[in-house]
């Protein structure tokens, strides 16, 4: 399939074992007018060894070798060094169907969507759960932006196909070591040029959550509150829209806070200057986070600053906790399914 050059950025660091299976599903795409751009962030493994044996066999393939700076400075080079009308983002764990982007590049041609995206699955030890499907099959830039705010989106960056000029004009953050797929959609959705994004249903992308993943590790407390004023930041800096999604972004504060005493295992620290902004504003946006902010999720957040009733918070969050585990296995997050050989194209049986 002959149509606009989509140049795949692979950021590669220590995924010698994950690697060819990337790359297997990269060579066997259906759409060809593609290059591979394996941008090498410091590797100390034999990573570099099994882009080499790709490259000397696909002249698509090309190694960018540079020093450890990490995965957003890795991607920021791979787009500088890319060539493509469209880019798209990858990590060197993951595969996809070979039918992907063949699919993803008709659906952005055929309704002129300036990003598209398939379904992900989330491959843990060998099998793989659907991952937060979107519910409609054209997400316009005010609900991408809702969305990622309210975790009812995947923010994560991988595996969607992006028009070049919305990632030419991103500012980079390095310091950035977690959540830094939800800064760069963020400001995606704030581009005043982003119309929308296709979703291409039966077209998967495989996100494989390996053990060492720096999502599972702690962080400090100061990084959640670092990432908060970030956000906003890039609210105050767009065009006339740092007034906009004011519930939306206490419901991602929130968020913050429970993947920190939660998700990331952290002692709790309820009294920061974070946790008695975001008190005020609970209290301040009460009635339109009703509809927006779980119930549990909002009465902890709102008892955060108070430690004497601290037996009270954690009492609420681990109920919110099992809550959400339980929605998944009563949905359909939480079916299992076999995870086909990387580059097959094959549907996970129960979705054919």
């Amino acid at each position: 399939m002959k149509g606009p050059l989509l140049s795949v950025v692979v950021a590669v660091y220590n995924v010698e074992n994950y690697l060819r299976d990337c790359l297997l599903s990269l060579v066997a795409q259906t759409y060809g007018n593609i290059e591979i751009l394996l941008v090498n962030d410091g590797s100390t493994d034999g990573s570099l060894r099994v882009a080499r044996e790709f490259e000397a066999t696909d002249s698509r393939i090309r190694i960018i070798s540079k020093q450890n700076e990490g995965l957003v400075r890795t991607r920021q080079r791979g787009i500088e060094e890319s060539k493509g009308e469209y880019i798209c983002l990858l990590d060197g764990d993951d595969y996809l169907d070979k039918y992907y982007f063949e699919r993803l590049m008709h659906a952005i041609q055929r309704y002129g969507c300036d990003c598209a995206t398939g379904e992900m699955m989330k491959v843990v030890e060998g099998s793989a759960t659907l991952f937060m499907s979107p519910t409609s099959d054209y997400i316009t830039a005010e609900e991408f932006a809702r969305g990622i705010l309210i975790d009812k989106l995947y923010a994560i960056s991988s595996g969607k196909v992006y028009r070049r000029e919305l990632l030419e004009n991103l500012s980079w953050y390095p310091e950035v070591t977690l959540w830094e797929d939800f800064i760069t959609n963020i400001q995606v959705a704030l581009n005043p040029d982003f119309v929308g994004m296709c979703v291409v249903r039966d077209t998967f992308y495989y996100y494989v959550q390996r053990g060492d993943s720096m999502h599972r590790s702690r962080v400090k407390y100061e990084y959640i509150c670092d990432i908060v004023k970030l956000t906003d930041e890039l609210f105050e800096k767009s065009i006339a829209k740092h007034d906009l999604y004011v519930p939306e972004r206490v419901v991602n504060m929130a968020d913050r806070h429970y993947a920190y005493m939660r998700i990331l295992s952290n002692p709790w620290r309820g009294d920061g200057e974070l946790s008695l902004r975001l008190r005020a504003a609970i209290r301040d946006n009460k009635k339109q986070l009703k509809g927006e902010m779980p119930w549990l999720i909002r009465q902890a957040s709102y008892l955060y600053p108070c430690k004497r009733w601290f037996f009270i918070v954690e009492i609420l969050v681990t109920l919110q906790k099992w809550s959400r585990s339980f929605a998944k296995r009563r949905g359909t997050a939480a079916v299992r399914y076999s995870v086909p050989a990387a580059g097959s194209g094959n549907t996970p049986e129960i979705l054919r």
